[in-house]
């Protein structure tokens, strides 16, 4: 029975009492708000175990997962031991990404010992300059924004994470392998700029974050790295920068609409892209170590803002 049935039921006891059909029937209520939150549990329950029964893993043939979350190995062992130099199959039915992706490996510096950058130092892996910045912002009724520009473009910036130093290590998404070859040539071109450390045979930092990488392909036929901050879930690097601290609005069309009407006729409207917008703002060293991946059994950390941070649109716009 509804609670508007229960309720009308209740009140119609007492027809000369009209605060009876105002007032919620709150034994009523409570009633049916346990009876809704067991039938939602319930059916949680029954679609996990159906789905549970649907997945099938091709790797080692059982219920319950795919073979990408396969515990047994499966699609990512698979991989690694390709690139590793191992054998999983024969012949081996990923032989044109090991070898493509060998020729891409000689892109990048011999793997070292990765040191990092002195405390206090003043950023060198990005081509904004303060003094530029400072000189075309000394009339901005902001100051306090112009000190805070100022301080992230010398300094380096913080991205605000506030949780507990321990390492962490997370799987690389599918799509990293399904484009390993161009993953690896960006990876490259990210080091010789000086905005990603790397490549390294051992972990760099006692506290690393091994987060986990994606590739997105973007229109010329390279790949956009995507760092996937928020996993593992609930104890991600994203899960500890709070939103408040970062909140971000952008202008609306009807503001863009109304200083063109201000502004009158002759008045002009353009939009311009700003190429590897956050890669473009240093991040302090005391935060490197949040910002790590592997691929290809090597170890590499960025020194920049990361796609997939979530501070990074609020210290780029």
């Amino acid at each position: 029975m509804a609670y508007d049935e229960i309720h009308r039921m209740y009140a119609s006891l007492d027809i000369t009492n009209y605060a009876l059909w105002t007032r919620r029937h709150d034994d009523s209520y409570n009633q049916i708000m346990l009876m809704a939150d067991q039938a939602d549990q319930l059916e949680q329950s029954f679609e996990s175990s159906s789905r549970s029964h649907r997945l099938h893993c091709t790797y080692c043939d059982e219920q319950g997962h795919i073979s990408r979350d396969c515990p047994n190995g499966g699609y990512f062992n698979q991989i690694c031991r390709n690139f590793s130099g191992g054998y999983c199959s024969d012949p081996c039915q990923r032989e044109e990404i090991t070898s493509a992706s060998a020729a891409a490996r000689t892109l990048l510096p011999p793997s070292a010992p990765m040191k990092p950058p002195l405390a206090g130092t003043v950023a060198r892996n990005t081509p904004l300059r303060p003094e530029a910045f400072q000189r075309h912002l000394r009339l901005h009724p902001d100051r306090r924004f112009v000190q805070q520009l100022l301080q992230a473009i010398t300094h380096r910036t913080d991205i605000g994470f506030q949780g507990p130093e321990r390492p962490r290590f997370s799987k690389n998404a599918i799509s990293a392998f399904s484009h390993a070859t161009s993953l690896l040539v960006t990876i490259a071109s990210e080091v010789s700029k000086g905005r990603c450390q790397g490549p390294s045979k051992s972990v760099p930092f006692p506290n690393f974050v091994c987060n986990p990488i994606g590739a997105v392909p973007k229109k010329n036929g390279d790949v956009r790295i995507i760092l996937d901050l928020s996993q593992p879930t609930r104890d991600s690097v994203n899960s500890h920068i709070d939103k408040d601290d970062f909140s971000l609005s952008f202008p609306t069309v009807d503001q863009a609409v109304f200083i063109l009407n201000r502004l009158g006729n002759g008045a002009f409207m353009a939009k311009f892209d700003i190429q590897s917008a956050f890669r473009l703002i240093p991040v302090r060293k005391l935060d490197h170590h949040l910002l790590g991946f592997k691929f290809d059994n090597f170890y590499y950390y960025d020194t920049v803002l990361s796609m997939g941070c979530r501070s990074s649109p609020f210290w780029f716009c």
